[in-house]
């Protein structure tokens, strides 16, 4: 979530729908042990279909200004055989008004993958209109997190958890309306729950601040946090096992 719409809102939720394979060796009780423990090792995982179209309906407010926009995708590869998401964003309302795109915002696509190989990274957002750069940072907020839990392998069981250490600096600042805009964070990641009947997981990731920031402040004065203490975001995220 950018770090604009973290002082607004302290968890967030986005269901994701992540086609995992359960083998038969979860529900066979004639197989071994190991080969179970084998089938949950990949519990959180996309399956790719090229040419497989997505659809995200967004609702955001950001102080006084409330919007709602879509995204559409379709699944393509790349040069090396990674598969990756591509949304053209598009039905923008603000306040309930539907405001037109400018042209440079309608033709941009944002991609972004759930590939543990193709790793996430922040677009060009000088090429786009200053309402498309919150829900645009927020979608790559919703998929980074889901990217590391995946990509880390180790989140099977429900309370399984992870610490990753990051913080290095992510600018969300267009160049032209926002000259400074950053964030350093890492990532606290906990599997809270499996839901084997119902083919859910639930992925909570809370953004906390790292022991020392990589952020280059301009000023001393800058230093001491304006909310009175280190603001965290958690994203709560619904995976359909499939």
């Amino acid at each position: 979530m950018s770090s604009r719409m973290a002082r607004l809102f302290p968890s967030a939720v986005l269901l994701l729908a992540v086609m995992c394979q359960l083998s038969s060796a979860q529900t066979a009780t004639n197989k071994s042990a190991d080969q179970a423990a084998s089938a949950d090792a990949t519990l959180l995982k996309r399956r790719y279909h090229q040419g497989e179209k997505l659809t995200y309906r967004m609702k955001g407010m950001n102080e006084a200004w409330r919007y709602e926009i879509q995204a559409n995708g379709v699944v393509k590869r790349d040069s090396d055989g990674r598969h990756f998401e591509e949304y053209g964003w598009s039905k923008l309302a603000s306040n309930s008004a539907e405001i037109p795109l400018p042209p440079a915002s309608e033709n941009f696509r944002q991609q972004l993958s759930l590939d543990p190989d193709r790793a996430p990274s922040v677009p060009d957002l000088s090429r786009v209109s200053p309402m498309l750069i919150g829900p645009i940072t927020d979608l790559l907020t919703f998929y980074s997190d889901l990217w590391l839990a995946m990509r880390a392998g180790s989140l099977v069981h429900a309370g399984d958890h992870l610490y990753h250490r990051y913080g290095t600096p992510a600018s969300w600042a267009d160049g032209t309306h926002m000259l400074v805009g950053q964030d350093s964070i890492d990532f606290d990641v906990t599997l809270a729950e499996v839901n084997r009947p119902d083919q859910t997981a639930t992925v909570a990731v809370r953004h906390v601040p790292p022991k020392q920031t990589e952020i280059k402040l301009a000023a001393d004065w800058m230093r001491t946090p304006i909310a009175g203490s280190l603001l965290r975001c958690q994203c709560k995220l619904a995976v359909e096992l499939c």
